[in-house]
């Protein structure tokens, strides 16, 4: 292959690399409570960071109790966990049900999202979910579930 084409090929291949990039949407990368996890101590906030920063006003963030049965496994969980969320995702009537009080986060658009949460939350089973406006403006959403240990202590930070 001569010089010519090489140049030309190589310059595709960064085109298309370049192109993948720029067209990224905002993903969950971590969490507070973690995905999954048990915590022992009843979280005061929901930390949740994005892969590129959001539109916070155009997004929607909320966690729910799972009700659900001890010994549930994380597929159950999960399982129940979904069917919320497609129920109340979009739902704007919905504050007296909710396990959040809201947002904390103020800033208009950010990677990291600061949920509180109700006082007095007992052990059991949430769902964190969100559906988010990136600055690409492309929208995702999604979930999980943490559960609060019986017996955890009150009031902590995650």
């Amino acid at each position: 292959m001569n010089i010519a084409l090489r140049v030309i090929a190589g310059a595709a291949v960064l085109t298309v690399f370049a192109a993948g990039t720029a067209a990224a949407h905002a993903y969950l990368r971590a969490s507070s409570p973690a995905e999954d996890s048990t915590v022992t101590s009843v979280p005061s906030e929901v930390r949740l960071q994005f892969t590129e920063p959001v539109e916070v006003r155009f997004s929607t963030f909320k966690v729910y109790p799972v009700p659900s049965e001890p010994g549930w496994d994380r597929r159950r969980l999960n399982a129940a966990a979904g069917a919320i969320v497609s129920n109340v995702l979009r739902r704007t009537d919905d504050e007296g049900v909710r396990a959040d009080d809201g947002l904390a986060t103020t800033a208009r658009t950010t990677n990291e999202v600061v949920i509180r949460l109700k006082p007095g939350l007992g052990p059991g089973a949430y769902v964190v979910m969100w559906r988010v406006l990136s600055i690409d403006t492309h929208t995702t959403q999604g979930f999980y579930v943490f559960s609060v240990a019986r017996g955890a202590a009150r009031g902590a930070r995650p």
